[in-house]
């Protein structure tokens, strides 16, 4: 399927539109595989314990952009997710006005008991698709990434005002 130039495409036929429609099911996969192993825990909160994981403490802005998710959200999940004590936030020793986000013992267990259920999602959504498909999905998706990244630079050199440099 090749997207048209012209000025209408059906909006199924758009990358678009099929990354944000994979993105919401594999979000909902995991969600109910999660809830149906017995874990209260979202895909976000999923993402951050396994962001911890590999780096703990992070400032609470550190984590939200590595995820794509806004201010108040963030804020949201991390509240919630103190509250379950998976994760800890203080103030940072040289900025007081950022959070430091630490990975708790219980965030930790909790990481380590839904593992099975993160790699059973995993091995399902793979199932049936050769390595070298899943080799050229990733090129495709760091080239996506890429073009939006320049695409955000742009955007930005465009919407600066003069001589605020």
């Amino acid at each position: 399927m090749q997207e048209s130039t012209s000025s209408f495409v059906p909006i199924q036929e758009t990358v678009a539109f099929r990354m944000y429609r994979t993105s919401r099911l594999i979000r909902h996969l995991h969600y109910i595989t999660f809830q149906q192993s017995g874990f209260d825990l979202t895909p976000e909160q999923w993402f951050i314990l396994n962001k911890l994981a590999v780096k703990s403490p992070q400032s609470q802005t550190e984590l939200g952009d590595s995820i794509m998710d806004d201010r108040p959200n963030m804020t949201r999940i991390l509240l919630t997710m103190e509250k379950k004590n998976l994760i800890s936030r203080r103030a940072d020793h040289t900025d007081k006005r950022k959070s430091e986000v630490h990975l708790s013992e219980e965030g930790r267990r909790l990481l380590d008991a839904c593992l099975p259920s993160a790699v059973h999602v995993r091995d399902k959504l793979r199932h049936s698709i050769e390595e070298e498909d899943m080799q050229a999905f990733w090129r495709v998706m760091d080239a996506l990434d890429r073009n939006m990244q320049t695409l955000f630079e742009e955007e930005d050199r465009t919407n600066r005002q003069p001589g605020t440099e």
